[in-house]
């Protein structure tokens, strides 16, 4: 009719969305620099320092980039940016002779999370019974692009190395819990979620499995 106005289609992802989660997967990439890490296992600590000051400074550049990045009302803005790097290094200090935990945790909240979204946004069609905001292609896209990527960190970071299909088994695990703490529909930031199921789950597996094969001590 005359007079109105014709709608344009919004995009489905947002350039700002796509430039954070750039900066949301980049530290996906730091466990494969920390196999070239010369370092004791025990973690040391001037390793450990190195890694903590790695992360720190990637969460500075994240959070200078505030105005491209931030979600419109998203109040948790700082949480979401400083919880991702504190989950990793917490993973180290409370596993320490376990690195390729702190791996597996650091690739699958870089490329769970960042697979989920995008998958969810651009195929998802079909909603999760449970919470309306999710899509069952995001929630099946994150544990099928993290799970590969992190259990190739756990077997080139584990010491003494194991057979890959075990860390296969670890990372799938820790996928499959932070895939399904990522999908609750709960105030909890979801780099919280996400990290704290990734480390309960390769820990658990871990335990479960891997450990029963290695000789003691």
């Amino acid at each position: 009719p005359a007079g109105r106005v014709p709608s344009v289609a919004q995009p489905r992802i947002k350039p700002g969305e796509v430039w954070r989660k750039v900066l949301h997967m980049t530290p996906g990439l730091l466990p494969f620099g920390l196999v070239l890490l010369e370092h004791e296992d025990p973690i040391d600590p001037i390793s450990l320092f190195v890694v903590t000051l790695i992360c720190g400074l990637l969460t500075w550049v994240y959070v200078k980039n505030a105005r491209f990045v931030r979600r419109d009302g998203e109040d948790d803005f700082l949480v979401t940016a400083v919880s991702y790097p504190a989950l990793v290094v917490l993973s180290l200090i409370l596993f320490p002779s376990h690195a390729e935990f702190a791996c597996v945790v650091a690739v699958i909240l870089a490329f769970g999370d960042g697979s989920a979204y995008l998958a969810g946004k651009l195929l998802g069609k079909r909603k999760l019974s449970w919470n309306p905001d999710k899509t069952w292609v995001g929630t099946i896209s994150f544990v099928i692009c993290s799970a590969p990527i992190a259990a190739a960190a756990y077997w080139l970071e584990a010491r003494p190395q194991v057979p890959f299909t075990m860390a296969a088994v670890c990372a799938l695990t820790a996928a499959v819990c932070a895939s399904a703490a990522e999908s609750l529909q709960v105030r909890v930031n979801d780099n919280l979620r996400v990290g704290i199921a990734s480390i309960i789950g390769v820990s658990a597996a871990y335990y479960a499995t891997v450990g029963h094969f290695l000789p003691a001590g």
